[in-house]
């Protein structure tokens, strides 16, 4: 889910493949295999700007993204409250 979340971050503003893949630090397989998923999750989509491709996180996206921020903060919140009791 973090390589699903860098992805989508990335995208926010829309970018082009390869910067996403860097700034997510994917390899060319990994990306496709991801990006396929995300855009038949509806996730991601494929904007056409110009002669340009680029990849725009969609609205269910950011839900995804403040989703997981959420999941994240609620589980180190129950970690810490564990490794306290102990």
């Amino acid at each position: 889910m973090d390589v699903a979340r860098d992805i989508l971050v990335a995208a926010l503003e829309g970018e082009r493949k390869t910067r996403i893949m860097y700034r997510a630090n994917l390899d060319t397989r990994c990306m496709r295999r991801y990006f396929a998923l995300l855009i038949e999750r509806d996730l991601l989509q494929e904007v056409n700007e110009g002669d340009a491709v680029l990849y725009r996180t969609t609205e269910k996206g950011r839900m995804f993204i403040d989703g997981y921020r959420g999941f994240v903060e609620s589980f180190l919140a129950v970690k810490s409250v564990s490794v306290a009791r102990a």
